[in-house]
């Protein structure tokens, strides 16, 4: 949803701008990652980028390899052309995670938090708040594991710790 949010306002923009908009994803599948888009869009005429720069170190150094004009989204980044940063509230998330949630536990529940990358600073951020706020509700974090960033991988990281919380639904 996220970045369906960011294409779809491109695309006006690119539009009025008298461009096109192109996106680029990693693709494991057909051996295209992370580092590898920057080099592809500029081989396809790119002419500006909009990139996530949560800190991938191998991203960060093929963006500055681009040298296109670039509109950092995610994480604030040191990059010659940097035209913008569009920053994610970390802290906000975390609150707006607890609000969604309210519907559905009461004082007394317990929880597993789920975490792609132990190395990400604005994980921290976001589940301070979390912790905080589902804290005043009363409800009970059980554990955090990290289930990695691949679907089936976090998918059965997650069995493995609800059968070892049989208690959690």
């Amino acid at each position: 949803d996220y970045w369906e949010i960011i294409i779809e306002g491109a695309s006006p923009a690119a539009q009025r701008l008298g461009g096109e908009r192109t996106c680029y994803a990693p693709d494991d599948e057909a051996g295209v990652t992370l580092e590898m888009l920057p080099g592809m869009a500029v081989r396809d005429g790119a002419e500006a980028l909009i990139a996530a720069t949560q800190g991938e170190e191998e991203l960060i150094a093929a963006l500055a390899e681009a040298n296109l004009p670039l509109v950092a989204v995610g994480t604030p980044i040191s990059h010659a052309h940097l035209v913008s940063t569009i920053l994610n509230d970390d802290a906000k998330m975390g609150s707006n995670i607890a609000k969604a949630l309210a519907g559905e536990l009461t004082a007394g529940d317990q929880v597993l938090l789920l975490a792609d990358n132990a190395e990400y600073k604005p994980t921290e951020r976001r589940e301070y708040n979390l912790r905080q706020d589902l804290d005043r509700m009363g409800v009970k974090i059980r554990g955090r594991f990290y289930s990695g960033d691949k679907r089936e991988w976090a998918y059965r990281q997650t069995l493995q710790q609800l059968s070892l919380w049989p208690e959690l639904d």
